[in-house]
């Protein structure tokens, strides 16, 4: 039961965040070309080690091996580059939205706590949040989905 209350508090806090969606759904599917990008190497690798020979040495999997590597490589730059622009947005409106709320509070309720613990809680964990929502929410899929092939791989292997 924890579980569901706990994945019901994220997705709120992904709505009150609001991260392009747009944005952050194609840093997503980038990602995961990087890494099935990621993935072939290896498998290329794999094919010029078990048919090593000069001759048998293929332009055609030298140009493979060179554009996978390259697809990897341009698609974190521009994964990185989309979930560092979705994470200061998030920032922006989670600092906007709490900030409104903060001055919305009565006046007695600062009486009691420290405006410097205030505004030291708001910059630290909207920090903390934005590398949550945009950068390790992605990480763990690509985790996934790379853990899943390779498990896949080593036992057809």
């Amino acid at each position: 039961m924890e579980s569901t209350s706990t994945w019901q508090a994220f997705l709120r806090l992904f709505r009150v965040a609001r991260p392009p969606k747009g944005l952050f759904i194609g840093a997503v599917l980038i990602s995961l070309l990087q890494a099935m990008a990621s993935l072939a190497i290896p498998l290329i690798l794999q094919r010029v080690v078990d048919n090593w020979s000069e001759a048998a040495l293929d332009a055609r999997l030298v140009a493979i091996f060179v554009a996978a590597f390259l697809i990897q490589v341009v698609s974190s730059a521009i994964s990185i580059y989309w979930l560092h622009i979705v994470g200061q947005r998030v920032v922006a409106n989670l600092r906007t939205t709490l900030w409104e709320h903060l001055v919305a509070l009565p006046i007695p309720f600062y009486d009691s706590v420290k405006s410097g613990d205030l505004v030291s809680r708001l910059n630290n964990d909207t920090t903390t949040l934005q590398q949550l929502l945009s950068e390790q929410s992605v990480r763990l899929l690509t985790s996934f989905v790379l853990g899943h092939r390779r498990r896949r791989n080593l036992v057809h292997a």
